[in-house]
């Protein structure tokens, strides 16, 4: 995409508000072209507007209108070396042409700085740890030593008076004797029990079963073989008769 193409979307993106596309896209035409000053002020101009210093100062390092401010908030984040500060600008050596005055001496100063023996990077002292306090001189004294009472304790006085006895009776028990409680001569309710031996066990009697019902006097008895021979001698009268129907015609 040509150059004048992403810079239209940079402005399309910044009317919209959205700063941070923009400043992609600026990017990646400031990595293709890192000598370009006009992309480096416009993208420092996207960070200003956003409030962030310290991408306002780097990207504006090399132009005329950047800030106090803003250079202190780049040193700041690349405090640690001239080294890291000439890389983070993302130069390859080479001096860009076209530097404004403040911007020419301030790139050659850094530079400077780069080229001499580098320096160690500034560090917060710690803390030295407290000094123990000073130990007095030990004395030969004594330690006081404890006295004790020679006054015996208190003993503990028991009583000689004899405990209390409990009076018993000497009164004898009664003799009388216990009342007795009269028998009755009633039979007690229920099966009279007998006073002979017992009676022998005799099983129960089993269930009667039912007779068959008897037959009428005046019913004949059936006979049932006369009834089959009978049924047996129509059958072969019947097969007779068809028979000599069949051989007479036949013969007709």
């Amino acid at each position: 995409m040509a150059k004048s193409d992403v810079l239209a979307k940079v402005d399309a993106d910044l009317d919209r508000g959205h700063t941070h596309l923009a400043a992609q896209r600026l990017n990646s035409l400031i990595a293709a072209d890192p000598y370009d000053l006009g992309l480096r002020a416009r993208l420092a101009a996207v960070h200003r507007r956003t409030g962030n210093l310290a991408e306002a100062g780097r990207w504006g390092y090399l132009t005329e209108d950047v800030t106090p401010a803003e250079l202190a908030a780049f040193d700041k984040a690349y405090y640690r070396s001239a080294p890291d500060q000439l890389r983070a600008l993302i130069l390859r050596g080479e001096q860009p042409r076209g530097l404004g005055r403040l911007a020419a001496a301030r790139f050659a100063e850094l530079t400077d700085r780069a080229a001499s023996p580098a320096a160690p990077p500034p560090s917060t002292p710690s803390p030295s740890p407290a000094a123990p306090p000073p130990a007095g001189p030990l004395s030969d004294a004594p330690l006081p030593a404890v006295r004790l009472s020679d006054a015996p304790l208190p003993a503990v006085r028991l009583s000689d008076a004899p405990l209390p006895a409990v009076p018993l009776s000497d009164a004898p028990l009664p003799d009388a004797p216990l009342p007795d409680a009269p028998l009755s001569d009633a039979p007690l309710p229920g099966r009279p029990l007998s006073a002979g031996p017992p009676a022998p066990w005799v099983a129960p009697a089993p269930d009667p079963v039912p007779a068959a019902p008897a037959r009428r006097a005046s019913q004949p008895p059936v006979d049932d073989n006369g009834a089959t021979v009978a049924v047996i001698f129509l059958l072969l009268v019947a097969f007779a008769v068809i028979g000599v129907v069949t051989v007479v015609r036949w013969f007709l």
